[in-house]
């Protein structure tokens, strides 16, 4: 409990340094806790699925052999290694921020400039996303 309380209190203090210099306008950290406190299950459970959909076990089990340290992609379906977990990871997370984006973009809060702007950036995330996971799909021989 102490650790948490030492903290919270460099932390405010920075984030007041930050308040009276100007660099900052506003900087809440209590806000910041609560966010986390309350949607903390939903942050862990979306982390694990992005874990293990990019396949986690798969790099653990097949992987960590050592004549898979030297490739990037191993060029065949039964294993990869840890750089692949990362590649995968980084597409699955593009993608999903890109369809957020679009999300971002259908709703009726933001100036038609925004709105474009979160429907372009969306579907060029998106369309990234794909392309990678259709490269190391042919790299591996689907």
């Amino acid at each position: 409990m102490g650790i948490k309380r030492l903290v919270l209190r460099y932390l405010n203090a920075v984030a007041e340094k930050a308040r009276h210099t100007g660099l900052i306008r506003r900087a809440n950290i209590s806000s910041f806790y609560s966010t986390v406190r309350r949607r903390g299950l939903e942050i862990a459970y979306l982390m694990a699925i992005f874990i293990l959909s990019a396949g986690i076990f798969n790099t653990l089990l097949e992987g960590s052999k050592p004549e898979f340290s030297q490739r990037i992609i191993l060029p065949f379906r039964q294993a990869q290694n840890f750089t692949e977990f990362l590649i995968n990871m980084f597409t699955i997370l593009v993608g999903t921020g890109g369809v957020y984006l679009i999300y971002l973009s259908g709703r009726q809060t933001f100036r038609y400039r925004l709105a474009t702007l979160y429907m372009v950036l969306g579907f060029t995330a998106v369309i990234i996303a794909v392309i990678v996971g259709i490269l190391i799909l042919q790299t591996k021989g689907f």
